[in-house]
This record gives C-alpha cells, sequence and structure tokens, in this order.
C-alpha cells in the first residue's frame, strides 16, 4: 500500500525516477496507479451530485479545471434515463388517447381517407403495418413539399389514424417547461389503426368507377387536386430560385400568383412560366443595383406578366418536363394517375379539364 501511495504521489507530480528502483518500467507506472489509485480537489465537483471527480492519470489531472462548474457521467446518464422513460410514457398516453376515440375507417372523411393511402403507398414496410420514418426516403416520396408532407402526417395523427410506434426513437422527442413537449415528426416510426381487411374495403370503395364519378364534384376533393399543383409549382419556384442563387420568394402574393396560373394552364405549363420569371429577375439583378431579395421578389412580376400575355394572345405554352429532383409523388399518384386515371394528368394538363373529361 505504501509503494503504491509513493508511487502514486511522484505520478501526479511527474516524477518517474523512482521506478527503476522498484523494478518497473516508466510505462508500468501509471498502469499500476490509474489501476489502484485516484486524487480529488474539495473545490471541483459534480453541480447536481456535489461529488468530487476523481482523477486516476496525470494527464486527466492536469485538465482538471475543465471539469469546475460540470454535470458528471453519472448525473448525465441517469437524467437521460428519466427523460427516456418520461418519452416512453408520453409516447404510452398518446396510443392510449387515440385508441380510446376510434372511429371506423369507412366513416373518415374523405381527406383521411386519401392522406392514408397515400402514405401506405409512399412510407410502408413491406407487411404495410408500419410506417416508416418520413426522413429514411427521398424528398417527394409521399408529397411535392416537405412541409405537406407534416401536414399530412400531423393530420393522420391527430384524427387518431397513426399511432406513435413504440419502436420510435426517443430522441425524437423534446421536452419543455409546464410538461410542453414538441415531436420531429420526420424521424418518427407509426402503427396503422386499421387492419388489412379494412384497408382494403376502403380502397374497393373509394376506387370504383361510381364513387369516383361523385368526387370529381366535391369541393373537398378539388381542393386536394389544387393543393398538390399548387405544392408543385411552389417546389420547381424554390428550386428555380436555388439554381440562380436567389432566395425564396415567400408570402401569399406568389402563392394567389401561381393559383391564378392554374386556373388556365397545367403544371407543366406553369414551370414555363416560372423558368422566364425567374431568369428573367436574374438579369434584372445582374444589371441593377439592387438586393438579392428585391431580385427574387420580382419574380412574381414576371410570372404574372407572362401568364397575362398568354391569355390575352392565347398564346401556346410549351410544357416542361418534370425535373428529376422534383418526381411525381405518391400523394399525385393516387389521385391523378389511379382516381382519375390520367398517367400524371395532374402536371401535364390543367385541373378544369381531368374534371371535366376524365
Amino acid at each position: 500500500l505504501r509503494k503504491i501511495l509513493l508511487l502514486s504521489t511522484l505520478v501526479f507530480r511527474g516524477d518517474y525516477q523512482i521506478a527503476a528502483s522498484h523494478g518497473m518500467t516508466d510505462q508500468d507506472v501509471p498502469k499500476l496507479v490509474k489501476k489502484n489509485s485516484f486524487v480529488w480537489r474539495h473545490d471541483i465537483f459534480c453541480v447536481q451530485c456535489k461529488k468530487a471527480y476523481l482523477y486516476t492519470s496525470r494527464a486527466q489531472y492536469k485538465e482538471k479545471y475543465k471539469f469546475r462548474n460540470q454535470v458528471c457521467a453519472a448525473c448525465i446518464e441517469a437524467e437521460r434515463r428519466d427523460i427516456n422513460e418520461k418519452n416512453k410514457s408520453l409516447i404510452s398516453e398518446m396510443r392510449r388517447n387515440a385508441q380510446e376515440e376510434s372511429v371506423e375507417l369507412a366513416n373518415r372523411d374523405l381527406t383521411s381517407k386519401i392522406y392514408l393511402l397515400s402514405t401506405i403507398k409512399a412510407l410502408a414496410d413491406k407487411k404495410n403495418t408500419t410506417i416508416e420514418p418520413l426522413r429514411s426516403h427521398p424528398a417527394c416520396t409521399l408529397s411535392p413539399d416537405p412541409d405537406y408532407d407534416k401536414r399530412i402526417l400531423n393530420h393522420l395523427i391527430n384524427k387518431h389514424i397513426l399511432l406513435f410506434s413504440f419502436d420510435t426513437r426517443l430522441e425524437v422527442i423534446e421536452n419543455y417547461a409546464n410538461d410542453h413537449f414538441s415531436v420531429d415528426i420526420d424521424a418518427c416510426e407509426f402503427e396503422i389503426t386499421y387492419d388489412h381487411k379494412e384497408i382494403s374495403d376502403l380502397i374497393h370503395i373509394l376506387l370504383n368507377n361510381e364513387t369516383i364519378s361523385n368526387l370529381k364534384h366535391l369541393k373537398e376533393f378539388i381542393d386536394i387536386c389544387k393543393d398538390i399543383q399548387l405544392s408543385e409549382s411552389l417546389a420547381f419556384l424554390k428550386n428555380s430560385l436555388e439554381a440562380h442563387q436567389l432566395p425564396l420568394v415567400a408570402g401569399i402574393t406568389i402563392r394567389l400568383v401561381l393559383c391564378k396560373c392554374l386556373e388556365d394552364f397545367s403544371v407543366a405549363q406553369v414551370y414555363n412560366f416560372i423558368y422566364q420569371g425567374v431568369k428573367d429577375s436574374a438579369a434584372y439583378y445582374m444589371r441593377s443595383s439592387i438586393e438579392k431579395r428585391q431580385a427574387a421578389n420580382s419574380a412574381i412580376r414576371y410570372i404574372t406578366r407572362n401568364m397575362e400575355k398568354a391569355l390575352a394572345y392565347k398564346l401556346h405554352v410549351k410544357p416542361f418536363h418534370r425535373i428529376y429532383s422534383l418526381p411525381q409523388s405518391s400523394l399525385s399518384h393516387l389521385i391523378f394517375d389511379i382516381m382519375l386515371d390520367s398517367k400524371d394528368g395532374g402536371f401535364e394538363r390543367p385541373l378544369h379539364e381531368l374534371l371535366d373529361f376524365s
């Protein structure tokens, strides 16, 4: 014991000369000390449990002051376990509340039915029982826009159609004061509250010719079609602005302008208006002493001008093709290809044509 105490004192002082007198190499001394001794300071301790930090090597001791006013590893681990238990309880409570308020799938609103089938097609595992994390799939898998993706998932969660899976990583839940919390929807796994038979029955009823014929006149269905086309147009606008290193144009004005375009033109043709409008905005920025934000906002004016000119002179507007980074989404495929029986019709044709003649 005396030998170890002596060696420990010398090691923490940085003196290894005594090693040879005890038949040891310089490398053996630190190993012996680390295994059998430690030192501490009364003024450096964990701010939570108040226990002093223990140093088992000279290297640790030299950096002792970095541990001042810190939380020790044991307390951090205990806090992590507490948070995980709390998050497990939150998931259990959300699942319990959802199961208590269950509604037959046949009695759900049209939006919920369409969103569910699109989500299953886009994100379900091979057994169609688990909805995989949105983050693990490429962009445009579910809908044309990331915000639209979250809107769909939140709708299904709030309607208690999707349940948070116990396999969801607990780190996706962020706890705040007063029992408030937020959930990173992109990273969550979900379970579907309905079985295969109920979903199969829904597909059979929703996709028969009589049902679809009636749907074309429903405002709820038409609004979903418009949302898809608007989201696809906004996504291309964002892509075009980024290509010219211009900031995103946000706000209600650009949405109203694109909605006006989509009343008479297809998304493929609106792509043309956007491409030319953003190109003109970039040229405006290059020849004028203006900020990029102002140049980007001018795209609204150019897009409007292109649309009005096409309408006034009855010009043929050349349709664009989809670009690689913005493929057709599951939601668009369900609505336009399957329900309206038009191959990517929501992109290639104006909505009024699809609803009148499909």
